[in-house]
C-alpha cells in the first residue's frame, strides 16, 4: 500500500487508499471479474459495499465448532522484504521501513526482525530529504535505527526460503517455533 496507513472505520481492514481486483484463474490465465477501491469511483465497486455483501451473504459459523488452542507465546518475530530497487518505486522500501518501525515499536526486538532491502534510497541522489526516508513528505524519517540483514541485490529466492526455513547457514534467519509469532511482510 502506498501513502498513509488509514484504515476503514467499520471493517478495521480495508485500506482506504488502494485499488484491489478479484480474479480467478481459469485454464492456467487469470481473469479479473471486478475493480475494488474504498469509495467505488472510477469503474470499481467500493470495498465497504463489498465487505457488507459478504457479511450478509457468505459468512457462516459452526456454533459447535470448538475454539482453537493455541500454547503460550514466547517470542515475536518477522520477516520484512522491500522488492522494488529502482527510484520510481521508492514508496516499497518507504511502506517497508515504516512496517519495521511500527514492529519495533510494539516491542519486537531488532534481533528478531529479518530486514532484507535494497537500502538504496536514503542518500539516492533524487531524495529531497537526503538521509531519510519518508511515507510522506511530512512523515517521520523511517531510516533510523534499522538493520538491513540482506540486501535484495545480493540473495536468490532460494537464499530467501532457506532464511524463512531457518537455515544456519545464512547468518539471520527466521529462528521461530510453534510458540512464536511470526509476521511476514512482503513489499
Amino acid at each position: 500500500m502506498t501513502g498513509d496507513w488509514t484504515f476503514d472505520i467499520k471493517s478495521h481492514a480495508s485500506v482506504l487508499n488502494t485499488t484491489y481486483s478479484h480474479w480467478i484463474m481459469v485454464d492456467g490465465k487469470y481473469h479479473t471479474l471486478e475493480y475494488l477501491s474504498p469509495d467505488g469511483d472510477g469503474r470499481t465497486t467500493s470495498t465497504l459495499q463489498a465487505w457488507d455483501w459478504q457479511i450478509r451473504h457468505m459468512q457462516t459459523f459452526d456454533e459447535n465448532q470448538p475454539d482453537i488452542v493455541y500454547g503460550p507465546q514466547e517470542e515475536n518475530r518477522a520477516v520484512i522484504v522491500s522488492t522494488s530497487d529502482t527510484w520510481s518505486n521508492y514508496r516499497h522500501q518507504a511502506d517497508a521501513l515504516a512496517m519495521y518501525q511500527l514492529l519495533r515499536r510494539h516491542g519486537y526486538d531488532g534481533r528478531h526482525i529479518v530486514f532484507i532491502s535494497e537500502d538504496n534510497f536514503a542518500f539516492h541522489p533524487n531524495n529531497l530529504y537526503r538521509g531519510e526516508i519518508r511515507v510522506r513528505p511530512d512523515g517521520e524519517n523511517l531510516y533510523h535505527d534499522v538493520v538491513v540483514d540482506y540486501r535484495l541485490s545480493d540473495i536468490t529466492i532460494a537464499d530467501l526460503k532457506e532464511i524463512m526455513l531457518g537455515n544456519k547457514a545464512y547468518p539471520e534467519v527466521l529462528d521461530a517455533d510453534e510458540r512464536d509469532n511470526v509476521i511476514i511482510g512482503v513489499r
